[in-house]
């Protein structure tokens, strides 16, 4: 009788610890890409932002992944997962109406896009372009711009961006506050080089690159998980 009295208390102290434990948050629903075999490096980082509506399927089984992510996917990315809202003075892309299921995004990522940075000196279109295919330095200038904006990341001092950028080769065709961008990015881990001393800035991340950038970036911010 003892024994089993013991027992009962056990089990009734038991479950009041489970009543008193918060509950844990219920899991996050794995996408079923089938596209994915010749990526399972990238396969983790693919579930976790389509699981919280950062990045998204062009299908219900399919991610595509070796595809190029577009401007406008980018920024849509961007404005889930740093939950950035529209500013006050919004810029007018005739491309992009008000109507545009990525008015939003494009409203509230505008203030980053640095595209006189991008391309000092150009006589800059008034289309916003979401369909082109977003470039490797065009990535990190706008993910740093808000990683700045947000206290996560300083700027480099001119002196120190040359000194971030010597080892690389082929950036001598990026001038001004741009190398100091994309020092930063560099020397804070926002991106990293593709491959040895070479930051290929022209070229074009695909779905997958993305993900895995988005992934790590971030974790290493400690940016909030994104509710979908």
């Amino acid at each position: 009788m003892k024994i089993f009295l013991a027992t009962l208390n056990r089990c009734a102290l038991l479950g009041l610890i489970a009543l008193l434990l918060p509950a844990s948050a219920p899991a996050q629903p794995k996408p079923a890409f089938t596209d994915l075999a010749t990526h399972v490096t990238e396969q983790p980082a693919i579930n976790s932002v389509v699981a919280q509506g950062i990045m998204k399927g062009v299908t219900g089984t399919q991610f595509n992944p070796d595809a190029a992510n577009t401007r406008g996917d980018f920024v849509v990315s961007m404005q889930k997962m740093f939950n950035l809202t529209k500013p006050a003075q919004t810029v007018s892309f005739p491309d992009v109406p008000a109507s545009s299921p990525i008015y939003a995004a494009v409203e509230a990522v505008a203030p980053y896009l640095r595209r006189q940075i991008l391309c000092p000196g150009c006589a800059l279109v008034e289309n916003f372009l979401p369909n082109v295919p977003v470039s490797r330095v065009e990535t990190a200038v706008i993910m740093t711009g808000i990683l700045v904006a947000q206290n996560k990341v300083t700027l480099l001092t001119p002196a120190a961006a040359e000194t971030a950028l010597a080892p690389v080769t082929d950036v001598n065709t990026l001038h001004g506050p741009l190398r100091v961008y994309v020092a930063t990015a560099l020397q804070s881990g926002v991106i990293t080089l593709p491959a040895p001393n070479q930051l290929q800035p022209a070229a074009q991340p695909t779905r997958a690159d993305t993900a895995t950038l988005l992934d790590t970036v971030q974790k290493k911010f400690s940016l909030p998980q994104v509710q979908p």
